[in-house]
């Protein structure tokens, strides 16, 4: 990669984090380009309250819930968000149920497969393999929470579609560029204890000021620009 980044005449990226990395190893601060991915245009904030009831009946969930959606890899820390959640249930600090979206493709499946049915048996969390296409900002929209990390990427755009849905957004340092830090923190995501802090404080901090800017950041990035950055390249 290093021998193809140096005859390159120009290199893309969709991460400012990567940007970094590359920029750091490869010295190439004069043709390295960072070019930032909106979300689909069908996100928007959604108020509705009669579609909201329909939609929680439908899938039958409570009304007030904090979202983790995504392929669940070993870099997303789920595992610590779960032990995380059990422990603020046990402690009475959470009310919210966490709903739990995507395909478990973790190295120790098994063991992440039982700790999921457990907490899905006990009624901690709902849990979906899948969720359909067309009901995704609804999802998003109607959390009180989305829940987004990674030790890993650093870019994501379903913290952009969060965002764009007016849901205030828990992520890591790593992600946080995806959203122009505008959103809460989780420290350190291998941590339980750093999970529960910042949940914690993710749901007792007001919201409405950070939520809009992060949907206002979002609502910025359009694929207009992107085409007409790339043309100027070419």
């Amino acid at each position: 990669s290093k021998y193809s980044a140096k005859f390159a005449h120009k290199i893309i990226t969709c991460s400012k984090y990567d940007l970094d990395i590359i920029n750091k190893n490869y010295k190439v601060n004069n043709k390295s380009l960072y070019i930032e991915l909106p979300p689909g245009s069908k996100f928007k904030n959604l108020s509705n309250q009669k579609e909201k009831l329909i939609f929680l009946n439908k899938y039958n969930l409570p009304s007030n819930y904090i979202l983790a959606l995504g392929v669940i890899y070993d870099r997303r820390s789920i595992d610590k968000l779960l032990q995380a959640y059990c422990e603020l249930v046990s402690e009475k600090k959470i009310k919210n149920k966490l709903v739990l979206v995507g395909r478990n493709a973790t190295s120790k499946k098994q063991n992440l497969d039982e700790m999921i049915n457990k907490m899905v048996s006990d009624k901690l969390i709902s849990y979906f393999e899948f969720f359909p296409q067309k009901d995704l900002n609804r999802l998003y929209s109607n959390s009180n929470l989305y829940i987004c990390t990674s030790t890993n990427d650093g870019e994501s755009i379903m913290i952009k579609e969060a965002a764009m849905s007016g849901t205030p957004v828990l992520t890591n340092k790593l992600l946080s560029g995806s959203i122009n830090n505008f959103c809460y923190l989780v420290e350190e995501p291998t941590s339980v204890n750093s999970w529960k802090n910042a949940i914690i404080h993710s749901l007792n901090s007001n919201c409405s000021e950070i939520t809009l800017k992060s949907m206002n950041y979002v609502k910025n990035i359009s694929w207009d620009k992107v085409s007409k950055t790339i043309e100027r390249l070419l």
